[in-house]
């Protein structure tokens, strides 16, 4: 059409007026009324350079591909779109299959151009590392496609050591060495690429662990609470016994044992603490049996046998509760074994002879978790959640 046909036709002229006016979207409504292909298209390309993220780009592209007729136009654009593509997946990441479709397009459109670097560059973002390989050899980026084949090999290397490192999680998990595995579940969380798989076992493994220096033991359906950090604090919430009852403070007693004697003490309380009915000012000797007090609230019978102080709740909201503070092996009665802590406050049972632990035969001294059942002699011993059981 010439250029005097062109200006007699009114949608030209106003497409123009709009086009002056910065009107983008006006004027490429009007040039296409016009019959002006090569004006619409040149509208939107203008829209993508001023569009204010990658996904208006992107929309902007697309419809200038939609009026353009020539292929060394077309194939520009093309470059173009792919390149907007590419940019937004790197900013916003591949977040389901239509972001995969689009980066799968965008590395077509690159191969179809032979813009060889930047198709692979979109492979790799969709994790198709063999495409991407291909890619940086036919365009002969040499130092890309060996820096791509040495970080396969440490991922396929990274995997082949996490896998080991879980299956030593599994071993040690079942012969109860809980400490290594828990290192080796860490270690496979640190390395694996797998890392929600791995995370999830992890988290809920040390879930598992009870806090340090105390461990609940069921024994033939009896529970004990034994603690295994001294001096032990009585008290309420977070004590190492915790007990209920307002009257009760946070920190209200210890209890300790110097020189081979348990003794004990106030700890500022608001109620005092007692010792057979009398309240104490200093630190008093526990020898053999009888009763202590958390002021009014709660009376507690006591019995001293050697490293053990065997506790249990006579009076209060915990009646019934027992609890047994060891400095020392406690040995559990009608068995080889015997549960001790060790400097980390970790508890453990170990045994004189093979015990089934969670219906595996072990030798090794198990670092006892939530959950565990285990039978050693002709006793039957559970670990459940601190404070979750009967009394």
């Amino acid at each position: 059409m010439s250029l005097l046909r062109r200006w007699l036709q009114p949608s030209y002229r106003r497409a123009l007026a709009a086009e002056a006016a910065g009107d983008l979207d006006e004027a490429a409504r009007l040039y296409a009324l016009a019959g002006q292909r090569d004006k619409v298209a040149d509208m939107h390309l203008r829209k993508a350079e001023r569009a204010p993220d990658e996904a208006g780009r992107i929309a902007a592209l697309r419809n200038a591909l939609d009026w353009l007729d020539h292929e060394a136009d077309v194939r520009v654009v093309e470059v173009a779109l792919a390149g907007a593509i590419v940019l937004r997946a790197r900013i916003d990441g591949v977040t389901g299959a239509r972001d995969a479709e689009l980066l799968e397009e965008a590395a077509s459109l690159f191969e179809d151009a032979q813009e060889w670097a930047r198709a692979a560059e979109a492979h790799e973002l969709l994790g198709h590392k063999e495409d991407a390989a291909r890619c940086y050899e036919k365009g002969g980026i040499v130092d890309k496609l060996e820096a791509l084949l040495n970080s396969e090999q440490e991922k396929e290397s990274d995997a082949r050591d996490a896998k080991l490192d879980f299956q030593e999680y599994e071993m040690e998990l079942a012969a109860g060495g809980r400490d290594k595995a828990l290192a080796a579940l860490r270690r496979a969380v640190t390395i694996a690429s797998e890392k929600e798989r791995y995370g999830d076992v992890l988290r809920g493994f040390e879930r598992r662990f009870p806090r340090p220096g105390r461990i609940a033991v069921r024994l033939d359906g009896r529970e004990l609470h034994f603690v295994g950090r001294l001096p032990a604090v009585l008290g309420r919430a977070e004590a190492d016994i915790a007990l209920r009852h307002a009257g009760i403070s946070r920190a209200h007693a210890r209890i300790g044992r110097d020189g081979g004697n348990f003794w004990l003490e106030d700890a500022g309380s608001r109620n005092g603490t007692l010792l057979e009915g009398l309240r104490i000012s200093a630190r008093m000797p526990l020898f053999g049996k009888g009763t202590l007090g958390l002021g009014d609230a709660c009376q507690i019978s006591f019995e001293e046998s050697g490293p053990t102080l065997q506790l249990e709740v006579v009076e209060g909201l915990d009646r019934g509760r027992r609890f047994v503070i060891v400095d020392g092996p406690f040995d559990v009665p009608g068995s080889p074994s015997a549960v001790a802590f060790d400097e980390k406050g970790i508890a453990r049972l170990v045994s004189r002879a093979p015990v089934l632990l969670n219906g595996n035969r072990t030798n090794e001294s198990i670092v006892l978790i939530e959950g565990d059942a285990i039978e050693t002699g002709s006793v039957r011993i559970e670990v459940p959640q601190w404070g979750s059981g009967s009394v």
